[in-house]
């Protein structure tokens, strides 16, 4: 149960980390707010902001962009299932 509840409230943390730096966090698709927090959850607000192309082409919705960033990276060497997940998702918000 602690382990749990220790897992909800680095989940949270992650949540309301990346809600307050990324510009108009709640408009973007769920998809794309999923791999956000999940990249925060995983690498840490810091890791997350490093990803400047990325971020960028999420912030002019250019979702094609934004996952071909987020796979040119040590993330997607060192992750490869995840990243290569989290890059679908990204890629999929195009049909929104």
């Amino acid at each position: 149960m602690i382990v749990q509840q220790d897992f909800l409230r680095l989940l949270s943390q992650a949540y309301n980390e990346v809600r307050k730096m990324i510009k108009d966090f709640d408009d973007l698709p769920i998809k794309a707010q999923l791999v956000l927090i999940d990249m925060t959850f995983n690498l840490g607000l810091g890791g997350l902001l490093k990803f400047e192309n990325m971020l960028d082409a999420i912030e002019c919705r250019d979702w094609e962009k934004a996952s071909e960033e987020l796979l040119d990276s040590r993330y997607a060497i060192q992750t490869k299932r995840r990243a290569r997940l989290n890059a679908a998702f990204l890629l999929s918000c195009s049909e929104v």
